[in-house]
């Protein structure tokens, strides 16, 4: 299903997307709301190709499609039918990040072990506040360094995994005018539990 699913996220058509879907696929989002979704979220990545598929059981998982200028990652739950029949799909977009959305991201990494003194912040984000949530971060966590990341626009927003001394953690990262204007932690849906 995961061939399919890509094929129809690449090459859309409401035939084909009727094809693959269970009867409630299209109810929390409409046919043509997924549609324009999608279709936004492909714009601008050039060729692209099914990558691994990552197949939590024999009806969930998830599976990367690699572009010349990007990625789409893609989850999906199929209905236990014959033939099975996609009844959840979610697609995010990612663009490789520019160097200073890396940078940044490095530098909020090393920040959860030795505080925000260093980080240039917009004059929106409170340091104090930025402080105590890379403290918190530590002591849950233990020290970070920045990974792959997942997905975002490439120039103003990303999401990074870290790998953490005890269990991965996701990092939310925007920019403005080249400063941090936010940045937060969130559990990794890959982390099997919590430290």
């Amino acid at each position: 299903m995961a061939r399919a699913t890509t094929d129809l996220i690449l090459d859309w058509s409401d035939e084909r997307a009727r094809g693959i879907a269970a009867e409630n696929l299209f109810l929390d989002e409409s046919l043509e709301e997924r549609k324009a979704s999608i279709t936004r979220l492909r714009a601008g990545l050039g060729t692209c190709k099914l990558g691994q598929l990552d197949a939590e059981n024999a009806l969930r998982g998830k599976f990367r499609v690699d572009c010349d200028k990007g990625w789409l990652n893609v989850t999906l739950t199929l209905a236990p039918l014959q033939p099975p029949r996609v009844q959840f799909l979610e697609v995010n977009a990612g663009r490789p990040p520019s160097e200073a959305l890396k940078q940044s991201a490095e530098a909020v990494a090393k920040a959860i072990a030795t505080g925000a003194r260093d980080l240039r912040l917009a004059p929106r984000l409170n340091r104090r506040d930025l402080s105590a949530t890379l403290e918190s971060t530590r002591l849950v966590y233990g020290s970070c360094k920045l990974s792959d990341a997942i997905e975002g626009d490439g120039v103003a927003k990303a999401r990074f995994m870290l790998e953490c001394d005890r269990g991965p953690l996701e990092l939310d990262l925007s920019l403005e005018e080249g400063r941090i204007a936010s940045a937060t932690f969130t559990q990794s849906m890959d982390a099997t539990c919590i430290p």
